[in-house]
């Protein structure tokens, strides 16, 4: 059972609960701005082309954005990042609607999608900076609020998506998802502090040049290429039992599988360093992958699911932890490298599981994340690279 007393610190803290309901706004266009994008170009145009290359440039613009916007927040605080990054982000989501409803082609869909994913809120950075210093030593409760909050919103945005798109439409869908976004990314903005953490001097060089961070990058775009797969795997096992709506029902149980796995890790006192912490954590997952394998029915699958989820968010947040340990004097920036290599490695997995599912089912899909997982925990046992401490690494 969790030990509720370690969130003591973060709830006690005045401005907690508004930067938590702030962030969880914020980040509801994460996966629904999206979603109602491409259920407007569906409507609108009728091409499944088109919608995927929108939400494939959303995905390229975030995953440069994200070390750009950590810089930003390291040399010059959060507070006004944030600001810009909300008229951004908004305003291309609003003008979307319009565009996409337009007979232009669909290369300004795809430029406007762009520019949203370069401003899509630095959410989960700001509250790991932010929050970092509510705690003692180990991070780990802080780190894992902020998946929490994450998570919770990545499975309300679809909902709301999905509501409004049925009741209304998926332009009003859109409309409403961004500027909630819009708002909530403001009201946190509000809620930070102006000033940077570190000093000008401290900032100097960057995160890229710490052995230790580059081993921790490799390793979180080898856990992308898993979860990347099993976004295939999932509607492609689904589909194969002739229940194809039933992907989304996988989806949830794995992401409630998360949720709790979250509330577990965060609230232990942890004596194992997090470099062994993660060894077990992606042990774990390759095994729950591996397991998938030879599954066909979907009840046996769903139950795999949420133990497997339970040890997806604690292997993010402890990869976290150890960018932290390894590069504290450019937190923000290196959070945002973090997301940047887990979303190529995403990429990467979908691209290449895709086809596998096509022509194998989701079996080999499954197989390729068990393999992601073994070779990132191979790398995490074969080097002395992973950070013990929080003191700067070498930059060897």
């Amino acid at each position: 059972m969790p030990d509720l007393a370690l969130y003591r610190p973060l709830l006690s803290e005045p401005h907690f609960r508004a930067q938590a309901l702030a962030g969880f706004l914020a980040q509801l266009s994460q996966a629904g701005a999206m979603l109602a994008l491409i259920l407007l170009i569906q409507q609108t145009r009728g091409s499944f082309a088109l919608a995927g290359a929108a939400t494939a440039a959303h995905v390229i613009g975030a995953a440069i954005a994200r070390p750009i916007q950590g810089r930003l927040i390291d040399s010059r605080g959060p507070r006004h990042v944030l600001f810009v990054i909300a008229v951004v982000h908004t305003a291309s989501l609003l003008a979307l609607v319009p565009i996409a409803r337009s007979e232009l082609p669909g290369l300004a869909v795809c430029v406007l999608a762009l520019v949203a994913g370069l401003g899509l809120p630095p959410v989960s950075q700001t509250q790991r900076l932010v929050w970092a210093d509510l705690v003692e030593d180990d991070r780990t409760t802080a780190f894992s609020v902020v998946t929490l909050i994450q998570e919770g919103s990545i499975l309300t945005g679809p909902l709301i998506v999905g509501v409004l798109a049925g009741t209304a439409s998926p332009s009003a869908a859109l409309i409403v998802v961004a500027a909630i976004s819009g708002a909530g990314l403001i009201w946190l903005g509000t809620t930070v502090p102006a000033s940077p953490r570190a000093s000008v001097e401290e900032r100097q060089g960057s995160p890229l040049l710490v052995r230790a961070v580059r081993l921790v990058l490799l390793l979180e775009l080898l856990f992308g290429i898993a979860l990347g797969a099993i976004e295939i795997a999932l509607p492609a096992l689904a589909g194969s039992r002739g229940h194809p709506s039933a992907a989304g029902f996988l989806i949830a149980l794995t992401s409630v599988g998360g949720i709790a796995g979250a509330v577990v890790y965060g609230g232990q006192r942890w004596r194992a360093a997090p470099r062994i912490r993660l060894a077990i954590l992606l042990a774990l997952n390759a095994a729950a992958f591996a397991l998938l394998i030879p599954i066909d029915g979907l009840v046996l699958a769903g139950a795999v699911l949420v133990a497997l989820g339970t040890v997806l968010n604690p292997t993010l947040t402890t990869m976290i932890l150890l960018i932290d340990l390894a590069s504290p004097r450019f937190a923000a920036e290196s959070f945002g490298w973090s997301s940047t290599s887990s979303a190529i490695g995403s990429g990467a997995g979908a691209a290449a599981t895709g086809v596998l599912a096509q022509h194998h089912g989701a079996g080999p899909a499954f197989a390729v994340a068990a393999g992601a997982c073994a070779i990132a925990l191979l790398s995490a046992l074969g080097s002395r690279a992973l950070p013990t401490t929080g003191q700067p690494a070498s930059p060897t």
